[in-house]
C-alpha cells in the first residue's frame, strides 16, 4: 500500500517503477517530467487525481493487467510552459483503465496503443477523448504548439467505451476560447493538431 500526493518518476533523470499489486494512491503522477520515466502496471490498482505521460520528457507507460483509475486528465504527450517537447506512450495490453478527459499528443507525441496480447483490455472514458490539440498555454495561431496523438486498437478482446458523463464531465476546447462543457462525451480527432484513430 503505497499513498503519496505526487508520484514524480524520471524528474530530469532515468526512473523505473514496477507495480505488480497492491493499491498505489496519488494525487499527481508526472511520467518523464524532463526525463525518462517508465511505469510497469502488471497487477493491482494504481489511483490517480491526474496523470502525465511524457511531460516535456520521455514517458512510457505499459500496462498488462491491473487497474489503472484517473479521475481526472489522463495526457499522454503534453507540452506544458515553454519546455522541450518529449514523447508519450500508453501501451495497454491487459487490465482495465478509466479516465475523465484522455489527451493524446498535448503540444507533443502522444501515442496510445489498446491490444489484448496479454489478457481482455479494456479503457472506459467518462469525458472526452482528444487526439493532437494544443500544448499549456494554448496558442492557436502557433502551429509549433499543436501536438500529434494518435489511438490504436487491436485485438478481438480491447475495448474502448467513451461514456455519457453525467453533470458535463466532459470538456472541450473546439471553438479555440476556454474549456467548455461537453456532457456526451466525445472522440475529437485533430483538435488544433494533428490526431489519427484506427
Amino acid at each position: 500500500d503505497t499513498t503519496a500526493n505526487g508520484i514524480e518518476i524520471g524528474f530530469s533523470g532515468t526512473g523505473t517503477m514496477n507495480q505488480s499489486g497492491g493499491p498505489v494512491n496519488t494525487y499527481f503522477f508526472p511520467l518523464g517530467f524532463g526525463g525518462i520515466g517508465i511505469y510497469n502496471l502488471s497487477d493491482g490498482a494504481l489511483n490517480a487525481a491526474s496523470e502525465t505521460v511524457g511531460y516535456a520528457g520521455t514517458g512510457n507507460f505499459n500496462q498488462s493487467g491491473g487497474t489503472n483509475a484517473v479521475t481526472g486528465v489522463l495526457a499522454v504527450g503534453q507540452l506544458c510552459c515553454g519546455n522541450s517537447p518529449g514523447t508519450g506512450t500508453y501501451t495497454m495490453t491487459g487490465g482495465t483503465l478509466t479516465t475523465g478527459n484522455t489527451i493524446v499528443g498535448q503540444g507533443e507525441q502522444g501515442s496510445f496503443v489498446l491490444n489484448d496480447t496479454t489478457a481482455p483490455a479494456t479503457h472506459t472514458v467518462t469525458g472526452n477523448l482528444i487526439l493532437g490539440d494544443l500544448s499549456i498555454p494554448a496558442n492557436p495561431s502557433d502551429p509549433t504548439f499543436a501536438g500529434n496523438g494518435s489511438y490504436t486498437i487491436t485485438g478481438d478482446t480491447a475495448q474502448l467505451n467513451i461514456q455519457f458523463a453525467s453533470g458535463g464531465n466532459g470538456m472541450g476546447n473546439t471553438n479555440g476560447g476556454p474549456d467548455t462543457a461537453n456532457a456526451n462525451g466525445a472522440l475529437i480527432v485533430g483538435e488544433f493538431g494533428t490526431g489519427s484513430f484506427t
